[in-house]
């Protein structure tokens, strides 16, 4: 296992990833894909779960996007109420998601087809990230809050390291091409580039920002690091998800120096590692 990921790693980052002593933000990544087995992620990393977390550390739903339903048979689509508008995305996974927007035609068979096609996949083996197997596969259906058009929100992608946001991601998609532009905690523009879209450039602080980071840090605290991804519809912040594994550990900073300096940031916890991998005898260190 160890030998695919790293010459995956190295193919995109273009060095070999020091996988027992990482120093950057990607090597740490992949460093957790491979060796950390902290039962705390089957409460973040499905998009179903890290509803009741964030729930329980915010202190109320308000953050929560209105839930249609689990799939995990593509026969129950027939059976579902579905609004107008909703998105299904795959719960343990990334990437897979498909919207219905207002006006368009319902065609259940489609969605079951889509559905079984996902949930005959295993994103957590093929991509070999851990946290996924401890998560429901299955398909979470929720409200769409994008526009009828069916763009999607705003998002806000917010990494948070010991309960400090550090660096953010934000992602336009109403617009094309889409752009994904980078800044600091204080939205301080950062020109370099990372997957997801184009750079723009600077773009006005968000009327949500303050509270964003706020909600991230509260949601975030005692995780040596976890991204939290949050919807911006006008002045209202939506729950995205919540990200232990960031890009898998292949995120382009615009140099291997930005990529130190991000490692910087994120702290290894202690009685974590590749022995304790190995003999499962990791601390279920289970955050503040």
């Amino acid at each position: 296992m160890i030998i695919p990921v790293a010459r995956r790693f190295r193919r995109h980052n273009g060095y070999w990833p020091h996988l027992f002593r990482p120093r950057s933000f990607n090597e740490k990544v992949t460093w957790r894909m491979l060796f950390d087995r902290r039962r705390i992620y089957g409460r973040v990393s499905g998009k179903f779960e890290a509803r009741a977390f964030v729930t329980e550390r915010v202190g109320n739903d308000d953050l929560l996007v209105p839930l249609v339903g689990m799939i995990s048979d593509p026969a129950e689509v027939h059976l579902m109420d579905f609004p107008e508008k909703f998105i299904l995305k795959i719960n343990d996974g990334s990437g897979l998601r498909h919207i219905h927007c207002k006006g368009d035609h319902l065609d259940r068979d489609a969605l079951a087809a889509i559905i079984r096609g996902w949930l005959g996949s295993q994103y957590a083996k093929y991509h070999r990230e851990w946290a996924y197997t401890q998560v429901r596969h299955a398909v979470i259906a929720e409200a769409f809050v994008g526009s009828d058009s069916g763009q999607p929100p705003i998002g806000l992608k917010i990494n948070c390291f010991d309960g400090r946001a550090e660096f953010l991601h934000y992602n336009e998609f109403s617009v094309a091409p889409a752009y994904h532009d980078n800044y600091d905690r204080d939205w301080n523009y950062q020109p370099y580039w990372c997957q997801g879209g184009q750079p723009r450039g600077p773009m006005p602080k968000p009327a949500v920002l303050d509270e964003a980071i706020r909600l991230a840090e509260l949601i975030s605290a005692g995780f040596d690091h976890l991204r939290v991804d949050f919807h911006v519809v006008g002045e209202r912040l939506y729950l995205a998800e919540l990200t232990t594994l960031h890009t898998s550990g292949i995120a382009e900073y615009g140099g291997f120096e930005r990529d130190l300096e991000f490692g910087s940031y994120w702290k290894l916890p202690k009685g974590v590692g590749p022995i304790s991998a190995l003999f499962g005898g990791q601390p279920d260190i289970v955050p503040r």
